[in-house]
């Protein structure tokens, strides 16, 4: 039989129990702050013992590459690899104590810069100095370089000009173009806005860039630029590729599943083969029977444009 007064004393023993054990943390926890004194600490830091993994080349910031890992902090550029070379100066008077600095030597630091057109590399010895009175070490700094930074703020500029410039005109233009044809207007309205918008995104491809990824897209448009703008003299042509992507998936994933074409001649062959027969389809035209009539037409006479058979209207 369970006493029952015997378990009401053994758990007023246990409460007592964990009270008592709570009052001794807090009274060690009082004597060690007491001893700490206000920097936590009883010992001087000279005293303390360093232990391993608080060394000194351990002590890299989080994320930091460590040293002589690919990635440890940018390294200055050779003088070879350089346009030029120069020494960077500073006024020998600390800025706090007034007093004449110890020179310590240079550090080098490239800044990779962009002037009249062109990418500039400059190679700056920067000059170090440290007051004898305060101790602290100053180092002279490049002009026009935000500090640690390895580009020059003409490199900033033009990057940003060409890059979110050059975006936020062609982008909206773009924009434009696709939505047009959407838009409720007579025939003549429609023509005249397209024009204007052709008018707008010429002048953009043909305008002076520096930025290679830019130049790419500039010359993509230049070199298709006689088929980019049916969709402006017929408004029945959207001005954008949606169709054409949605008809690819099919293929795309077919690709997927058979690994690919097993070389470049069949990979071509599948384009081509894509190509005539979708565009067959779309024109209403009979797609078997248009194949097969061109490919026997081909077999007879090799001379015969492939072209004119297949959609050129009475070419049959």
């Amino acid at each position: 039989m369970v006493c029952m007064d015997c378990l009401k004393k053994q758990q007023r023993i246990n409460e007592l129990e964990e009270e008592l054990a709570g009052v001794k943390a807090k009274l060690r926890y009082q004597e060690r702050t007491a001893q700490e004194g206000p920097f936590k600490s009883s010992t001087p830091s000279s005293k303390i013992p360093v232990k391993p993994n608080s060394l000194p080349e351990r002590q890299a910031k989080k994320g930091d590459a460590k040293p002589q890992h690919p990635g440890a902090g940018r390294s200055a550029i050779s003088p070879e690899q350089a346009d030029r070379e120069e020494i960077v100066g500073l006024d020998r008077l600390c800025p706090q104590c007034r007093e004449e600095m110890r020179y310590k030597g240079t550090k080098p630091r490239s800044v990779t810069d962009y002037e009249r057109g062109r990418l500039d590399r400059t190679l700056y010895q920067q000059e170090v100095y440290q007051c004898p009175c305060c101790k602290k070490v100053y180092m002279a700094q490049p002009p026009g370089v935000f500090s640690r930074s390895h580009y020059g703020n003409g490199l900033l500029t033009h990057v940003a000009v060409e890059h979110y410039l050059f975006g936020r005109t062609l982008g909206p233009l773009l924009a434009t173009a696709m939505e047009l044809r959407k838009v409720e207007t007579n025939e003549t309205a429609f023509r005249k806005r397209a024009t204007q918008i052709v008018s707008k995104i010429k002048q953009t491809i043909h305008a002076e860039a520096h930025h290679p990824a830019i130049q790419k897209i500039q010359n993509i448009f230049r070199e298709h630029e006689d088929r980019l703008y049916h969709w402006a003299r017929d408004r029945t042509i959207p001005a954008e590729n949606n169709l054409a992507e949605r008809d690819l998936r099919s293929l795309v994933i077919a690709r997927k599943n058979r690994f690919g074409s097993q070389s470049d001649q069949g990979s071509r062959t599948r384009e081509i083969l894509m190509t005539v027969l979708h565009t067959l389809k779309k024109r209403g035209k009979d797609v078997y029977g248009g194949l097969k009539s061109a490919l026997d037409r081909i077999a007879a006479d090799s001379t015969v444009d492939p072209y004119t058979l297949l959609f050129e209207p009475n070419s049959s």
